[in-house]
Formats: structure tokens, C-alpha cells, sequence
């Protein structure tokens, strides 16, 4: 979505292009709220938009906070809309991104989105002399490869995954700790669960962004808890990050 401030009976004008660069033909492109204000890209990806007669564009006055926001929409079957908009301004450029047909996790590098590969935690035990137990579930270095990040952002696409929950790893590279005291009660030693926006695209698929510090994470399949993988042995599944400054 795009929002435009549309106070001038000049067309609203721009290009639809995909995340190579190349333009976009046939891409439907409204403004909602505006009645029959509607057209689509040309050839060279561009289009034009005029909703003077709108009654969205009546209320229009020499002073630009008067005017109604016109909110623009763009279409095209097999694609999904960027991340990052273009400022409002009669000229409005925008990107499209072609649809992975492959369910999982994709990770943006740059104007790409590359399937993320999977990996494993490894969950280990202990016992104490005194009745207590200790669980660590820890990322399997040798059972799989990581996806690295360079920057300050994890821009991930997500079409028909699994429900999945991201967490710091620590220094040995573990994303949880718990103990048992004798008693029978569980308690967290460590968690470290950043924040995630998420944003819905369509059912089933939706943004994700991570603001993320230099280390490890792992994007863990969760079901209310960690979900062994089809091998048992208390392996887990997701997927291993690691982020360089």
C-alpha cells in the first residue's frame, strides 16, 4: 500500500518494476476510496492516475493538509509488494517481488529472497545428585549450514511455514535453559527472545523484521514448544542465523 496526497488535478504517475529492476506490465493499480479511479501498467511498467473527479480529490485546496490521502494498490498475480514504499509526491515508483511457489522461510539480501536453510537444536540432559534435572536445547553445528545476515534488520518472507519463534543464542550457542528443582517446578535459566513485526500479505504468507545485534539466532518451529524433527533423538527444527555487523 501507498499512501499519496493527490491535491493537484495532475495525474498521479510512476513505475511498477520487480526486484531486478525491470518493469512490470499489466500490474492493476487503484486508489481506493475513489470511485473508478483504476488503470494499469503499460509496457515500460508505468501508469498514470487521474482522480480529479473523485470525490476524494473535491475536498482539495490550495493548502496541501486539506487534502485527502489517496491510497494506491497494486496488483499482480504471482507477485507481493516490498518492504520499503516510495514517498508520497505525484511521482511514486514502487517494487514488486515475485512470489516463492516453495512453502518455508525467505530470507531479503538485498533485492533478493533466497530460501533459508534448516537447521537443528540438540536438546541434552542432566541430572543432579540431588533429584534436579537440567535441559539445554543447543544449535547442532555439524547437522546443518547457517544463513547469514550482514546489517541491522532479518527481513524474512514467510509463505505457508510453519509457526516458528526466533531466539538469541548465547555463548555456546544455545537458544534455551532449564532446570528442575526436586521439588518438580521448571525454571528458565535463559531465553532471549527479540522483538518481531509482522506484517500479513495474504493468508498464509506475511513479513517479518528483526532488529538484531552481531551473533546467533535460530528461527525455531514452535507448537507452544520446540517440535522435534522427524529423526527424534532429540533434535528440534528451524532455521540457523548468524549475524555480522
Amino acid at each position: 500500500m501507498l499512501s499519496i496526497i493527490g491535491c493537484d488535478p495532475a495525474p498521479l504517475k510512476g513505475q511498477v518494476v520487480n526486484n531486478e529492476g525491470q518493469p512490470l506490465a499489466n500490474v492493476h493499480v487503484t486508489a481506493l476510496g475513489a470511485a473508478n479511479c483504476m488503470t494499469s501498467t503499460d509496457k515500460d511498467g508505468r501508469y498514470s492516475l487521474n482522480c480529479a473527479q473523485t470525490s476524494d480529490a473535491e475536498n482539495c485546496k490550495d493548502d496541501a493538509e486539506d487534502c485527502s490521502a489517496i491510497t494506491l494498490d497494486f496488483k499482480l498475480q504471482g507477485y507481493f509488494p516490498g518492504l520499503d514504499q516510495p514517498a508520497a509526491g505525484k511521482e511514486a515508483s514502487t517494487t514488486l517481488h515475485t512470489m516463492p511457489t516453495e512453502s518455508g522461510l525467505y530470507l531479503k539480501a538485498g533485492n533478493k529472497h533466497d530460501p533459508m536453510v534448516r537447521g537443528t537444536l540438540t536438546r541434552s540432559l542432566e541430572l543432579s545428585d540431588k533429584g534436579g534435572k537440567s535441559r539445554t536445547y543447543c544449535v547442532s553445528r555439524e547437522l546443518g549450514t547457517s544463513n547469514r545476515v550482514n546489517g541491522t534488520t532479518m527481513s524474512i518472507f514467510s509463505n505457508q511455514a510453519k509457526s516458528w519463534r526466533v531466539f538469541r543464542l548465547d555463548q555456546d550457542g544455545c537458544a534455551y535453559r532449564d532446570a528442575r528443582n526436586p521439588q518438580g517446578k521448571w525454571n528458565v535459566e535463559y531465553r532471549d527472545n527479540p522483538a518481531v513485526i509482522v506484517e500479513p500479505i495474504d493468508n498464509g504468507q506475511d513479513w517479518s523484521e528483526i532488529e538484531v545485534e552481531p551473533g546467533e539466532y535460530f528461527l525455531a518451529d514452535w507448537e507452544g514448544f520446540f517440535v522435534p524433527t522427524e529423526k527424534g533423538g532429540h533434535q528440534y527444527g528451524g532455521t540457523w542465523v548468524q549475524v555480522s555487523g
